[in-house]
């Protein structure tokens, strides 16, 4: 997932509640892009590496490196029902850095730390 239209730099002054879809694989979950391996429940880190790129006449930016989520429920239920995956809640814990951007024209949060809070709807059919 690759966030542009990046907004500046934040830091959240509360839990900001936003949406991922991600993979089931079994009884394990695991991230879309990366396939990393989902813990629950528990605060994830990464860097936030910012990008650019320089034109002639514009500067392209946007995130490749750190945890993407929706701002919209809406926005994560669309892909995770196109891709066969699982939606879920997750918040950004107070104090965490994060960039406001947008991914294929929706809404989207790029955060140094997250939380997977819990499954809101398994769109895989052959899990269901």
């Amino acid at each position: 997932m690759c966030t542009n239209h990046l907004g500046p730099k934040q830091v959240a002054t509360e839990d900001i509640v936003c949406y991922k879809h991600i993979m089931k694989q079994g009884r394990k979950y695991a991230t879309s892009y990366q396939e990393t391996p989902i813990i629950f429940r528990k605060i994830i880190t990464s860097n936030i590496i910012v990008e650019n790129e320089y034109g002639e006449t514009n500067k392209r930016t946007w995130i490749n490196i750190g945890l993407h989520s929706y701002i919209c429920q809406k926005a994560a239920e669309s892909q995770a029902l196109s891709l066969d995956e699982v939606l879920v809640k997750c918040v950004i814990p107070k104090g965490s850095e994060y960039y406001k951007g947008e991914f294929l024209g929706d809404p989207t949060y790029v955060s140094n730390q997250l939380i997977y809070k819990k499954v809101i709807k398994n769109y895989n059919i052959e899990e269901s």
